[in-house]
């Protein structure tokens, strides 16, 4: 499907800035982090301008996919005394908080324990289910937040599974995908949620050289995620600024000493 913003690209009359196209039809408005263009409005309007330069095909006209199944499978966590205490505690500290003064940077830090103590505990059953879906004749993706987590079941599944996390390089990432979709004997990939999922343009606009302002924009020109972009160039920024004293301190006491005059 042909994303709005992608007008911009191809030099449609009806993208002449992207400031004007974005207010116009993607419903623009300013947060703290600049421009978020992932709205739609007078798409009525802009379906009149398109007409004249495109065809319009639902994905069901022209690709034979089976129906989508969305389904929650319950997992028994009674067992797990871990997981059972990060969510008491959570939740014995969230009613303790005082609204008027939120802590996020506590909030999150809570959260995230509970959620990997959940991901511990589900661990099981997870397996069960890949095994279950495997032994059907399917092949299996799963998409997990926790490296932890894949490798436990890299290391249960053994060769019969690829896996994509943030520490692969581009190649790595591809071969995986190769391996999966060609190789009988791959039958699960598993996926960090963000390396597995993270578009080309983006990973590139992450990582590429720049100020942060100017690959904000273009992460908004493209409709990539500006904070995940963002962020990526303020940890490098940070990282530099930590490194670079010691490390130039480093360099100065192993460089040879000049002769004195």
């Amino acid at each position: 499907m042909l994303r709005r913003l992608e007008l911009l690209r191809q030099r449609h009359p009806a993208a002449r800035s992207f400031l004007s196209f974005a207010k116009r039809y993607c419903d623009a408005y300013r947060n703290d982090y600049g421009w978020v263009t992932t709205g739609a409005s007078n798409l009525e309007e802009l379906n009149l301008l398109m007409k004249e330069v495109s065809i319009r095909r639902r994905k069901e006209e022209v690709l034979d996919l089976p129906p989508k199944i969305r389904s929650f499978v319950p997992v028994d966590i009674s067992g797990s005394k871990a997981a059972f205490g990060a969510v008491e505690g959570f939740l014995e500290w969230f009613a303790a908080s005082d609204p008027a003064r939120p802590n996020d940077t506590e909030f999150l830090a809570r959260l995230t324990k509970v959620r990997v103590a959940l991901h511990k505990a589900k661990q099981k059953a997870v397996e069960e289910r890949v095994r279950d879906v495997v032994a059907g004749g399917e092949k299996v993706v799963v998409f997990t937040c926790f490296a932890e987590g894949i490798a436990r079941h890299k290391a249960t599944l053994g060769e019969s599974a690829v896996t994509i996390t943030g520490s692969d390089t581009a190649e790595e990432r591809m071969r995986a995908v190769d391996r999966f979709q060609s190789e009988a004997g791959v039958r699960v990939a598993l996926c960090n949620i963000i390396a597995g999922g993270v578009d080309i343009d983006q990973g590139l606009l992450a990582f590429a050289p720049g100020g942060v302002t100017e690959m904000g924009l273009i992460a908004l020109a493209i409709e990539a995620d500006a904070a995940f972009v963002a962020v990526h160039h303020i940890l490098r920024i940070l990282i530099v600024l930590v490194l670079a004293r010691p490390l130039l301190a480093l360099v100065a006491r192993r460089a040879p000493k000049r002769p004195s005059d």
